[in-house]
């Protein structure tokens, strides 16, 4: 990974759509670690997704607290019998 200020975050799938052209997953935050980007690659056997955060610098102090996000993935193709990782 190019960007030092990036991570991988904590990530899990919470549903599908009902016609398949998306995922709901649950992403760990916290207060100082914000979701900067979802990268998704699709292939014909599965989808692979990437939470990525930037970590900031905090205001005043390190008191700190996680919380989930829920994001919709929108997928190129339904997701069929793809598995998702």
């Amino acid at each position: 990974m190019s960007d030092s200020g990036v991570r991988p975050l904590t990530w899990q799938v919470r549903s599908a759509s009902p016609d398949a052209r998306a995922i709901v997953i649950a992403v760990q935050v916290h207060e100082f670690l914000r979701l900067e980007r979802i990268d998704v690659k699709e292939t014909p056997t599965a989808v692979q997704v990437e939470a990525l955060g930037r970590l900031a610098p905090p205001p005043g102090g390190w008191t700190t607290y996680e919380v989930t996000e829920e994001h919709v993935v929108e997928l190129a193709a339904p997701l069929g019998k793809r598995r998702i990782a």
